[in-house]
């Protein structure tokens, strides 16, 4: 499956910044923030969080974009750690300028990586 983003979907975009993208961080607890093996569930329950502010205060329901570097910097601050402490799942995402877009549907919403090119595929 290949996702791109158009002008204007960009256009529309709600960009959320860092504090945000740390605020919706702050509310994750239970589990080691820095094993690569949560990773994929910090993320996604951080995305969760941001989808259902931006339902409850876009009746548009714009899609939401992510710079990575707000996304690494919020990172580090709630994880405590330094950039160079960084789990390869948060670091390298960071390094290769993989921001990210949250498409918000009727249905529910979908989410992907976008490089420095700012497709997906």
């Amino acid at each position: 499956m290949a996702l791109a983003f158009s002008p204007a979907d960009a256009a529309a975009a709600h960009a959320v910044d860092r504090r945000g993208v740390l605020e919706a961080m702050r509310d994750t607890r239970g589990f080691d923030l820095a094993a690569t093996t949560n990773g994929a569930r910090f993320q996604s329950e951080v995305l969760r969080r941001l989808v259902r502010r931006a339902l409850a205060s876009d009746p548009t329901r714009s899609p939401l974009f992510i710079d990575h570097r707000d996304w690494f910097r919020a990172y580090l601050e709630r994880a405590g750690l330094t950039a160079e402490a960084a789990p390869a799942f948060v670091r390298l995402s960071d390094e290769y300028g993989q921001d990210c877009w949250s498409t918000i549907g009727e249905r529910g919403s979908s989410a992907g990586r976008a490089g420095r090119n700012r497709s997906w595929r």
